[in-house]
């Protein structure tokens, strides 16, 4: 059984420290294959996209309380601190900010980064970093595998970018053993990744046709009769069409396209489609949380408590329907 004064993992300004016995020993030794470089998979112009994608992937999971104050917990049972402190760790990559040994905290952030992930690119694909220090104690850290990405049966492919082989002199691709990998794809309950990718590429394109973003340049503008106000009209009615399945209400209250019923409507269906994902998430998160703490002798399981659920949801969305939802209690739902 590890030591139960286990050390913590810290990340400083990229570079790898020990808070333990011997304060901020470094690391000597890591067996990291991939490599880190930036990676944009849409651009920052995308509005629409923009706020879809952050509306999807963030407010999955309240870091503390839920709107009606029902404590949101994220525990390990049986308690461990050793384990607790390891899983800090092998997430902290995930957290801009140091979670410095906050268990909770790091897996509510990671659950976030890898819904931006699965929503932005369909798949999110980590490497379970091995890294020894100074003083011979091992540590683990789940660092995302940049760019493009080819999964075989019994390795996973890191295709470089041209710009970062020829600067740095690193081949074209790189080979990671799919045991050293941990992949999280798209859930099919939501359509899975490849429909999922299709229907992104088509929202994007339909994004790029708004008038409004080509004012100066719209081969319409010299058309007698042609009217741009109307054109993004239409333009918007097709955004919210391409959206209906996953409910999105476009940051919207109430406009004059839509009665503000609907629009509620859409939000208690787009907080169904993010619980989907969140509990998709969770439950492949633990899973292999689980693995890796298995391989090292700890037994103890991260367990949820007090999250709203799907079936919460529902019946939310049926109360709406009737006219029967007490509008005061709808912030629990929202939230």
């Amino acid at each position: 059984m590890p030591c139960q004064k286990c050390n913590v993992i810290y990340l400083i300004t990229g570079a790898i420290f020990i808070d333990g016995p011997q304060l901020m020993a470094m690391i000597k030794s890591s067996d990291r294959i991939s490599v880190h470089f930036q990676d944009e998979a849409y651009s920052g112009d995308e509005i629409k996209t923009t706020m879809f994608v952050e509306d999807f992937s963030q407010n999955l999971v309240p870091y503390t309380y839920t709107a009606n104050r029902t404590q949101v917990r994220c525990e390990l049972k049986p308690a461990d601190k050793a384990a607790s402190k390891l899983i800090a760790d092998l997430l902290a990559p995930f957290s801009q900010f140091n979670s410095r040994g906050d268990m909770a905290r790091s897996v509510w952030n990671a659950i976030g980064v890898i819904a931006n992930i699965l929503v932005t690119r369909g798949e999110a694909i980590f490497e379970i970093v091995t890294n020894v220090d100074e003083n011979d104690i091992k540590s683990f850290s789940l660092v995302r595998m940049a760019g493009q990405c080819s999964i075989k049966k019994q390795k996973i492919i890191q295709y470089l970018p041209v710009h970062l082989t020829q600067a740095k002199g690193l081949p074209a691709s790189l080979e990671i053993p799919r045991e050293k990998c941990v992949v999280i794809t798209f859930p099919e309950t939501l359509g899975g990744k490849k429909k999922y990718l299709k229907w992104f590429a088509k929202f994007r394109e339909i994004e790029s046709a708004d008038p409004y973003n080509h004012f100066l340049r719209n081969p319409l503008s010299d058309k007698k009769g042609y009217d741009s106000i109307k054109h993004h009209a239409v333009h918007e009615l097709a955004l919210w069409s391409a959206t209906k399945g996953f409910g999105w209400n476009h940051r919207s209250s109430s406009n004059k396209l839509f009665s503000n019923y609907y629009t509620i409507y859409r939000t208690l269906k787009f907080r169904k489609t993010q619980f989907i994902l969140r509990d998709y998430i969770i439950s492949e998160l633990t899973e292999h949380i689980h693995n890796i703490l298995k391989q090292i002798s700890f037994s103890s399981q991260l367990v949820f408590s007090g999250l709203l659920t799907i079936a919460d949801i529902d019946e939310a969305l049926e109360e709406w329907n009737k006219g029967s939802m007490d509008i005061e209690r709808m912030g629990s739902y929202l939230s």
